[in-house]
């Protein structure tokens, strides 16, 4: 990963984010949208109206500031990647 990435993952391993890598990244990283820590995060299925697509607005909020978004690979998982 390179470093604006390896930060960004960093950052979010601190708060508590269930950041990994996953074998198709190449450069960036995924959350993992099924741990036990992913709810408060991520949810799929989320009908919170505060939320953006099943995102914590926090969330987004912290992969701005890297000037990155997430995107939903599948229910249980976003990849992380740079505007």
């Amino acid at each position: 990963m390179s470093p604006k990435f390896q930060k960004a993952f960093a950052m979010l391993a601190d708060l508590g984010v269930p950041v990994y890598k996953h074998p198709d990244d190449t450069d960036n990283f995924s959350i993992d949208a099924e741990s036990s820590e992913s709810d408060n995060w991520v949810n799929y299925y989320s009908m919170n109206p505060e939320w953006e697509f099943g995102v914590n607005p926090a969330l987004i909020q912290a992969l701005d500031a890297h000037e990155m978004y997430a995107e939903w690979v599948n229910a249980g998982r976003l990849s992380v990647y740079s505007i």
